[in-house]
């Protein structure tokens, strides 16, 4: 298996995870919305949060080991996906949150 294989299989794990973080961000924008202020939420949303922060760095290694413009698009276009999750992320939170 070459590394490009393995870059692949490793990214579709990404995207599943992806999935799994989604479905996290939408149950703390809902809970958000539900309860408004509440330290619940926060620590839901830092939960989730270290989570997406430890797969960033992740994706961004795999960044650096891509070996053509093809795999770096893909992986880039992860990251990308994972970035708009947490300002997501981070609304819900902020809206949680006593100002």
């Amino acid at each position: 298996e070459d590394n490009s294989e393995g870059l692949m299989r490793a990214l579709e794990s990404h995207k599943n995870a992806l999935k799994i973080h989604e479905e996290n961000v939408r149950a703390v924008e809902s809970d958000a919305s539900a309860w408004g202020n509440g330290g619940g939420v926060t620590h839901a949303a830092e939960v989730v949060e270290v989570r997406m922060t430890d797969q960033l760095l992740v994706l961004d290694s795999m960044l650096d080991a891509c070996q053509s413009e093809q795999e770096r698009s893909r992986v880039s276009r992860v990251i990308s996906d994972l970035k708009l999750l947490a300002k997501r992320l981070l609304q819900a939170k902020l809206s949680a949150v006593d100002l």
